[in-house]
């Protein structure tokens, strides 16, 4: 009888243990989203980058802090994703977002050479911190 109270007390105890793990977890919409953002100056061809940063305004706000040029702007924000920044040596330039780096890299190359760039080089990457 003494081993049977036993026995059931400790799987009271698991399952209250599981109860509180499982039951009581944030759910995945509660969770921390992160940003990342690029910025860039085509004149002197600075950039800036910030990355697992908690809102869109605090990454792009800290991009352009890095960014040294009268013209540096925001070229691309996102949240749980990758961006990529390429820039030919022409001065065109490409940028994407994508859930991994080598596709934002990828996109972003292509890019600068739909629009014209030459020998198109990441210059940045960031990820958000998904």
């Amino acid at each position: 009888m003494n081993t049977f109270r036993c026995r059931r007390a400790v799987i009271l105890s698991l399952v209250l243990a599981a109860v509180a793990v499982f039951g009581f977890a944030a759910p995945a919409s509660a969770r921390a989203d992160k940003f990342a953002a690029i910025a860039y100056s085509p004149s002197t061809g600075a950039y800036g980058y910030a990355y697992g940063k908690a809102c869109r305004d605090e990454a792009e706000r800290t991009a352009l802090g890095y960014c040294k040029g009268a013209d540096a702007r925001i070229l691309v924000s996102c949240e749980d994703s990758c961006a990529a920044l390429a820039v030919g040596d022409n001065g065109v330039y490409g940028y994407a977002t994508a859930d991994t780096r080598r596709e934002a890299e990828r996109l972003a190359i292509q890019k600068c050479l739909d629009a014209g760039g030459c020998n198109p080089r990441i210059r940045c990457w960031a990820n958000s911190g998904k």
